[in-house]
Parts: C-alpha cells; structure tokens; sequence
C-alpha cells in the first residue's frame, strides 16, 4: 500500500510540474508578426541549441543519478540492517525517477529525429 501512495504521489508531481512548465506567459502582438522573418538558417541555429541543451539536461541528469547511486550504495554498505530496509525502500522511487530524467530527454530526441 505503501509503494502504491509513493508512486502515485511521484505520477501526481509530475503531472503538477508539467502543468506548470506548460504554462507561457508571453504577450504576443499579432500587427508584429511578419512573414518571411525567420529564414531556414535561423531554425537550424535554433535546432542546434536545443539539441545542445537537451544533451547538457541528459548529462547532467546522469552524472546526478550515479553519483546519488554511490551514496545510497555506499550507505546500504554500511548501514544496518533496519537502515538497509529503509534503502531499499528509497530505491524504487530513485530507479523511476533516473528512468523518467534519461527517457524524457531521450524520447525529445528520438521523436525529432523520426520527424526530421
């Protein structure tokens, strides 16, 4: 019962962080827009940053996780054995959450590439 409130509290703040990453609050005016602005080389430059920012996201997420990694591992080395419990316990949330950080940043990737 446990395991089941954590991963649906964990569900429920990711669904509250998207929503709330989802949110733009830009003023657009539509007598500025003008067509024909944005040439090819301009999209491409933006392509070429956000791919630069979602390798740093990936990267940084995973040089995070491993180091978490070693310290869970390093403390379940020498915890006892209520403390051990309690690491493994720790563990299912962390796996979920090392999954969701790599497999975001790469499903982005891989959806562009497929319509690229």
């Amino acid at each position: 019962m446990k395991k089941t409130i954590n991963i649906f509290l964990i569900m429920a703040i990711v669904v509250i962080i998207m929503g709330v990453f989802n949110q733009v609050f830009a003023v657009i005016d539509p007598n500025d827009y003008q067509p024909g602005e944005m040439t090819g080389n301009d999209s491409k430059t933006i392509v070429a940053k956000a791919s630069i920012i979602l390798g740093a996201i990936r990267n940084i997420s995973v040089i995070v996780s491993v180091i978490i990694l070693m310290v869970i591992g390093f403390k379940y080395i020498i915890g006892s054995a209520e403390q051990k419990a309690n690491y493994k316990q720790t563990m299912v949330p962390y796996i979920i959450g090392c999954i969701m950080a790599v497999a975001g940043t790469t499903i982005v990737s891989f959806i562009y590439n497929a319509v690229h």
